[in-house]
């Protein structure tokens, strides 16, 4: 078996997670190192989506900073830059169903300013890795 290095030159991954309190409302992720003198800008390797509610729902991520204005922004709520469905339990009463997208399907997007998200259904938690380069 080969292991395949997927580490870019002078990198360094962190995982971090985070509960959605409620759908339709934009909720920051994460922020990015934008300012001098870091300015690294972080790429997902990692999105775990775990869903209670049990019904099929979206999660949009776009690359904005909601503390601060100075860093650009790129897409929003209604234009996200990494739109994720994920699924329904099978059955009603069942346990909460978790949705894994790995680095192989995730596009190599760049996030400079922060990771901002917002989902269908209230009550979602996220797990993610950033690869800062």
């Amino acid at each position: 078996m080969t292991l395949i290095n997927t580490r870019k030159r002078f990198s360094f991954k962190r995982g971090y997670s985070k509960k959605l309190p409620s759908g339709a409302v934009d909720t920051q992720l994460i922020r990015m190192p934008w300012a001098p003198p870091v300015q690294r800008y972080g790429i997902f390797t990692k999105i775990m989506i775990t869903n209670p509610v049990g019904v099929a729902g979206r999660l949009d991520i776009w690359d904005q900073d909601l503390t601060n204005t100075s860093p650009p922004t790129a897409g929003s709520a209604g234009a996200s830059l990494l739109p994720l469905e994920f699924g329904a339990s099978a059955a009603s009463g069942a346990a909460s169903k978790t949705t894994v997208y790995t680095q192989d399907q995730i596009p190599d997007i760049p996030f400079y300013a922060g990771a901002n998200s917002q989902s269908t259904l209230p009550g979602v938690t996220v797990m993610f890795e950033v690869m800062y380069i």
